[in-house]
């Protein structure tokens, strides 16, 4: 079993106050690439630990000289970010890095012709399968955005993820996809979204598909700044899992057709919205701030979490003077990663791929792909050349959809300006009732 030969298991086991640092995995880069495809790059214990727990958080993953790039990458997004949205407890969002400073059709070639399978590791058409030392020209970007591309798409991270899908087996109709990536920058806001599993704002896809939350810290993140991620370790398993959906409305809760309009959608959908669990269950909402996981991450580690995973932003902590701890911001790149089986849902909401075509809405992302080009574009077994070529005429297709968000948000605003003074009254409420929650 090769993979035990180069993956060193560290605990952190330093102390702050009474808290140990949970554990961190290391694995050596170089020696993971090295290993041919279809090698199982996991230990049974890692395996074993995400299944239980539904995380696992792995370093080393990512080389420096990406990292690098990655960090220049940020700066100029955070330095662009524009006018902050009221009540965000983001510095800076940016959706859809990925798609930033897409490469020419030309820079990829035709693999229509080759058979992907009689390729070797690391001769996909012209692109790096696993690890990101891509030498080839769809990597030299003046603008140097593509290194978001680079880690999601052309990393050892989606083949991580397809082995702790169980999908690492080349088969026929496998194959991984990345559904969703989103840049975050998190500043002195003490307003965060409470616990939750991602809605389809942040992961589109039917419940019944299974998926995986690649979480990177781009900045070192002390624990003891605050400013982080906390995890319910457990929690996607865990037998009060289906009240938590019921009490935030989850999208569990959706009908399957998915809602008409925005009347429907804000009348019939159940609970209380999902950031406010607090109010919403607030038994619930204890159990899992007395088992939460906080990891002691640095540049580069990578927490990898089960769709399912409850999960919550940390603030930075106020110190005994009412300041701040740390005055700086932590960047992180969250990449939510699909089978290529899951469904994009169906009727109103905001999916870009269904504001341009609502024949998305029902089809699987391979079908998309097919049909109206990489919104979710593959990143397992292989990447395809075919939607690289595509991802920049794919821009014009998503200018029109984002006419049609804002739309489709003006008509929504009421409905989210009614629902926030009702939380905020049910809070208030909450904390006269009981003021030790």
């Amino acid at each position: 079993f090769l993979a035990i030969c180069i993956v060193i298991e560290k605990r952190f086991s330093y102390q702050l106050g009474h808290t140990q640092h949970p554990k961190i995995f290391e694995i050596e880069l170089d020696a993971l690439q090295a290993q041919g495809a279809g090698s199982n790059l996991l230990t049974l214990e890692m395996k074993n630990l995400y299944k239980k727990e539904g995380v696992i958080a792995i370093r080393g993953l990512i080389s420096n000289e990406l990292l690098d790039r990655l960090y220049i990458a940020s700066d100029k997004l955070i330095a662009n970010k524009g006018k902050r949205r009221r009540g965000s407890q983001f510095h800076t969002v940016v959706m859809g890095a990925v798609f930033l400073d897409p490469p020419s059709p030309e820079q990829y070639p035709d693999c229509s012709d080759k058979e992907h399978n009689d390729l070797a590791l690391g001769e996909t058409c012209g692109i790096i399968q696993r690890g990101e030392k891509n030498t080839s020209k769809a990597s030299s970007s003046t603008n140097d955005l593509s290194a978001f591309r680079e880690v999601a798409l052309q990393s050892i991270i989606p083949s991580i993820v397809a082995e702790f899908l169980g999908i690492q087996s080349v088969e026929k109709g496998k194959n991984l996809h990345m559904l969703r990536d989103v840049f975050l920058a998190k500043d002195s806001e003490q307003h965060i979204c409470g616990w939750h599993v991602d809605d389809y704002g942040f992961w589109p896809a039917t419940p019944s598909s299974d998926g995986i939350n690649a979480w990177i810290a781009l900045d070192d993140m002390p624990i003891e700044y605050g400013g982080g991620f906390a995890l319910s370790p457990g929690s996607h398993n865990a037998e009060w899992r289906f009240d938590a959906y019921k009490a935030t409305g989850s999208t569990y809760t959706y009908p399957t057709e998915g809602y008409k309009n925005a009347a429907d959608m804000f009348s019939n959908r159940p609970g209380a919205g999902t950031c406010n669990m607090k109010s919403a269950a607030p038994e619930i909402n204890r159990k899992m701030e007395e088992t939460k996981r906080v990891y002691d991450v640095k540049r580069g580690d990578v927490i990898f979490h089960n769709r399912w995973l409850f999960h919550r932003t940390m603030p930075f902590k106020i110190d005994a003077t009412g300041h701040q701890k740390r005055d700086t911001v932590y960047a992180r790149y969250s990449i939510r990663y699909a089978p290529g089986s899951a469904q994009i849902p169906k009727g109103y909401g905001t999916e870009l791929s269904v504001l341009y075509d609502d024949k998305n809405g029902g089809r699987t992302l391979d079908e998309v792909s097919l049909l109206d080009g990489p919104w979710y574009p593959k990143c397992w077994p292989q990447v395809d050349n075919q939607e690289m070529s595509r991802l920049a005429p794919l821009l014009d297709k998503m200018h029109f959809a984002e006419v049609r968000l804002k739309e489709r948000k003006k008509e929504m605003q009421p409905y989210l300006k009614r629902i926030g003074e009702q939380n905020r009254r049910r809070q208030s409420q909450m904390q006269r009732n009981r003021p030790d929650l």
